[in-house]
């Protein structure tokens, strides 16, 4: 099959136009709420205790099209250090948002949530893996729910 040079150009004329029309168009990405409920907070350039996160990181998160993440706070298991690890994991992590506030925002609701998309951050759900760190002592689910949001 031959094309002639009119169906060439009308057909670039075409794949112009429906890029053009794609481009405008915003992605499934860039409307979708998207959660990563398993991860944590890394950057592959940063430093112990250096809680300002790098360039690279920041840019990392962006591209991700993340909506939201769940970072575990606490360690798994049945340690006696368990509650003590979850309070240091809740500081830590919000020492990151506090240090980012123009990439991450602790997200205790849905709306957090789409807030934090609209305006081009990621929201951090603080999240457990199992009721460890509560222990015998039931009071501690109250705290590090009502508290710190923690789900």
């Amino acid at each position: 099959m031959t094309a002639t040079r009119r169906q060439v150009l009308a057909g670039m004329a075409v794949t112009a136009i429906a890029a053009r029309s794609m481009a405008a168009t915003p992605s499934h990405v860039d409307r979708a709420i998207i959660i990563d409920g398993l991860t944590g907070i890394d950057d592959p350039d940063g430093k112990d205790g250096d809680f300002n996160l790098s360039p690279r990181a920041i840019r990392q998160y962006r591209e991700s099209g993340l909506s939201a993440i769940n970072i575990t706070i606490s360690n798994v298991g049945n340690d006696r250090t368990i509650w003590d690890a979850t309070v240091t994991g809740i500081s830590e992590a919000s020492r990151v948002i506090d240090a980012n506030p123009g990439s991450f925002t602790h997200a205790l609701t849905a709306a957090d949530i789409r807030a934090a998309k609209a305006t081009g951050k990621v929201a951090v759900v603080f999240g457990t893996q199992d009721t460890s760190m509560v222990g015998a002592e039931l009071d501690r689910a109250q705290q590090v729910g009502r508290r710190h949001g923690v789900v």
